[in-house]
């Protein structure tokens, strides 16, 4: 097994000016933004085609948007002009945004692999027009720039021209916003005649969408040549479908979707499926905090895979991955989400072990901590000194222990000969009815003991009381019965 570690991020930094109250245009606004970033991509390590954080783009400063936006008609009717990107607009919804993956955070990666689809911090010249005829209906389109000069370092976002050979990028997206089982507040009477106020219930909130895009930009077929005219279709949806009557925050919403290209001679990834809940306030007192558990799987085409074939390699099937994060939310503007991904199959082929990907808990843990490295553990403080015995200590060895350490070290730990059985051990063939007891407290015979100010024993913790007079005779003392069986403090 190998370890791999990346650290990668991607600062935004902008202003979005009120031309109302500038100039007094009304219902205008003008946008400009940048981006810095740096970083490498752990994925590169792994091989795999869903990038395992969405913060790895471009590695270097980037000019991001400028763009001009305009509402008319009370805002039944929106149109944008300028430096844009089609992720902030197109086949993209609410839970995206919160994941760590890049293979859904935003958009879903096929669409990145079968178009030229954009994304921060490349932004192209773009205009979008969105029309919506009723509160929970909208309609929407948009046209791109398709360029292959996306991402260049050299450009740094500012190569703004329009060349011969650059496409243009179509997409048309219908979506529906519906709240199930809302009711507005009323009055009632009673059969007595009271008047009772009967409170407004908010409903289930969802989106579904419908959209589809083409590109007349030329791709290179897998097999050979080249083929414009690429198009596909995208069905994603998000619905809350449960909301706590007491606290609006404490909801859960499922969410997932599907994409589709047929032209298989130039999508890399004709179909992918995705999936997921969104479960906040799953702790009561943290209403902020957001649960994720996330799935992925992509498909490869069978003229990509036939390409890989006649260059020698194996044929890429699919690939999956499952994801469990959870947003803490810190402040208003900050939060840290440990994210854990399991990838299987990274690069569609079996030749790629399956791959397990922690996030920032532990890497931040071992920061705070001063350590090297820092591992989760799924119990509590217990196990973990129990992993701590079982890896570190032989058949026989003595160790010191400082008496302010967790309780769970004052228990009996032995490093057993072959026939006996440690408490959090496996039982051998020589008691596999695990009836082995551990020693009474007057059976314990003492070899040594450690003094309270041994300099090994640490300084004593302020409010740190025995629970009774014996084992404040005890603490601070090493004793081992018999070679073989080590000791602790009490706690």
């Amino acid at each position: 097994m190998s370890r791999e570690v990346a650290y990668t991020h991607e600062m935004l930094f902008g202003a979005t000016f009120d031309m109302e109250k500038l100039v007094g245009w009304k219902g205008a606004t003008f946008k400009i933004s940048g981006s810095e970033n740096t970083g490498r991509n752990l994925s590169t390590s792994i091989g795999n085609v869903f990038d395992t954080a969405e913060s790895y783009v471009c590695p270097t400063g980037m000019f991001y948007e400028m763009c001009y936006a305009q509402t008319l008609f009370n805002d039944v009717l929106e149109f944008r002009i300028g430096r844009m990107v089609a992720a902030d607009q197109f086949c993209v919804l609410p839970a995206f945004g919160l994941q760590v993956s890049g293979g859904i955070d935003g958009n879903p990666t096929s669409i990145f692999l079968n178009s030229n689809f954009t994304s921060s911090p490349n932004a192209t010249w773009a205009a979008t027009i969105k029309v919506n005829p009723t509160p929970i209906v909208y309609v929407e389109s948009g046209i791109y720039q398709a360029t292959n000069r996306l991402g260049k370092v050299a450009y740094h976002g500012l190569d703004f021209s329009i060349r011969p050979d650059d496409g243009i990028l179509l997409f048309a997206e219908t979506g529906w916003s519906p709240t199930f089982g809302a009711k507005a507040a009323n009055t009632a009477h009673d059969k007595d005649g009271r008047k009772t106020v009967v409170p407004a219930e908010a409903g289930l909130p969802g989106i579904y969408k419908f959209g589809g895009y083409f590109s007349t930009f030329p791709y290179a077929g897998f097999l050979g040549g080249s083929q414009q005219n690429t198009y596909g279709f995208y069905l994603m949806g998000q619905q809350t479908v449960w909301q706590s009557a007491k606290n609006s925050n404490h909801n859960l919403a499922l969410w997932g979707g599907i994409t589709y290209s047929p032209r298989y001679q130039i999508a890399q990834m004709p179909v992918m499926g995705f999936g997921g809940t969104v479960w906040q306030g799953i702790i009561p007192t943290r209403d902020q905090d957001q649960f994720l558990c996330t799935w992925m799987t992509g498909a490869f085409s069978s003229a990509y895979a036939d390409s890989q074939a006649n260059q020698g390699l194996a044929r890429p099937m699919a690939k999956t991955v499952f994801d469990v994060s959870h947003i803490v939310d810190l402040t208003p503007n900050i939060f840290i989400q440990p994210d854990i991904q399991y990838i299987i199959r990274p690069n569609g082929l079996g030749t790629t072990p399956n791959a397990l990907v922690i996030g920032d808990g532990e890497k931040y843990a071992a920061k705070v901590f001063g350590a090297h490295r820092t591992y989760t553990v799924t119990n509590g403080t217990s196990t973990s000194n129990r992993i701590i015995w079982m890896a570190s200590v032989g058949r026989g060895q003595k160790i010191w222990v400082d008496r302010n350490c967790h309780k769970s070290n004052a228990s009996p730990w032995k490093t057993p000969p072959a026939h006996r059985r440690h408490r959090a051990g496996a039982v051998s063939s020589g008691d596999p009815d695990g009836h082995a007891r551990r020693k009474t407290r007057k059976q314990r015979r003492p070899v040594h003991r450690l003094p309270s100010g041994h300099p090994a024993m640490g300084p004593d913790l302020p409010g740190l009381r025995p629970r009774h007079a014996r084992n404040r005779k005890r603490r601070g003392s090493l004793q081992t019965s018999r070679p073989g069986m080590t000791w602790g403090p009490q706690a």
